[in-house]
């Protein structure tokens, strides 16, 4: 039993490391693409070659696909709260480091 939990506040607390640098890495990656996707947006808007962008839709849209991640990933994240508490702790560190 000890053990168990021993194994997976370990393989919680390096997976967590890993994940999150490599998120921290893609997310810059990611944020420079939408940037440069904005950026050529608003001058196609500005060129008049398309005439707009429904934000209110684009917003709905953005906020339904984080409800729907954070409703699935809650029940998983409890039952397994020994991994999750160390997969956050490592997840926060390899963040940082990325």
């Amino acid at each position: 039993m000890f053990e168990e939990i021993v194994m997976q506040v370990g393989l919680g607390g390096v997976g967590g490391y890993l994940v999150g640098y490599a998120i921290k890495k893609i997310t810059k990656l990611l944020a420079i693409f939408i940037g440069i996707g904005f950026i050529g947006l608003q001058v196609l808007v500005y060129e008049g070659i398309i005439e707009g962008v429904n934000y209110d839709r684009l917003i709905e849209t953005v906020e339904g696909v984080f409800y729907a991640a954070r409703g699935t990933l809650l029940p998983i994240m409890v039952v397994n709260l020994p991994f999750t508490a160390s997969f956050v702790a490592g997840f926060g560190l390899g963040f940082m480091k990325g």
